[in-house]
């Protein structure tokens, strides 16, 4: 809308080949964001639907595809201030827009920290790791990652979703189910 507004007046940054370079790769960036974010999460709801929980790998795509629509988003507003022209500094939407975008990249889920452990487990350094909210926790020696149950019913070769159990005491009907 504001390109629109601005288009044709003198000297309009809109107006140029190097807007719309940067307009049509900013379109590109924002609905490759949304269309993975959106393939991640019908992965996860199809996985709830079977009353399944969310495996280790559905969990890091879910963080990874927040992380990384937060930043393309981000990245996407820093596209628009420079063509914005002093709409951009003044109060009013676009002000409120970028200060948005710019506080929404603080966020934890957004962190560094999340990115690397994102990147642990995709590239397998830490294949043996579950996710504790936002840390991803090696599982210790001798246990085994859950990655997710039906109905928390715990039978041998279920799968169980959260932390580590151990194994050696499941095979003996010894280990219990930490919710």
């Amino acid at each position: 809308m504001v390109a629109a507004a601005k288009s044709g007046t003198r000297n309009a940054a809109v107006d140029t080949a190097q807007f719309h370079a940067a307009y049509a790769t900013a379109e590109a960036k924002l609905r490759s964001a949304r269309a993975w974010a959106m393939e991640v999460w019908r992965g996860i709801e199809d996985t709830l639907d079977t009353g399944e929980l969310t495996s280790t790998e559905q969990d890091t795509l879910l963080r990874l595809a927040l992380n990384h629509a937060t930043w393309t988003v981000q990245d996407v507003g820093q596209t628009v201030h420079p063509s914005a022209g002093t709409a951009a500094i003044r109060r009013g939407p676009i002000d409120r827009f970028l200060r948005d975008l710019g506080t929404g990249t603080q966020h934890i889920t957004s962190s560094p920290t999340v990115l690397r452990n994102c990147g642990k487990w995709l590239s397998g350094a830490q294949p043996r790791a579950h996710w504790e909210f936002l840390d991803l926790m090696p599982c210790p020696p001798g246990r085994r990652v859950r990655t997710g149950t039906k109905g928390r019913q715990r039978t041998p070769g279920s799968r169980i979703h959260g932390a580590c159990y151990d194994a050696a005491a499941w095979q003996r009907g010894q280990s219990r189910c930490a919710w």
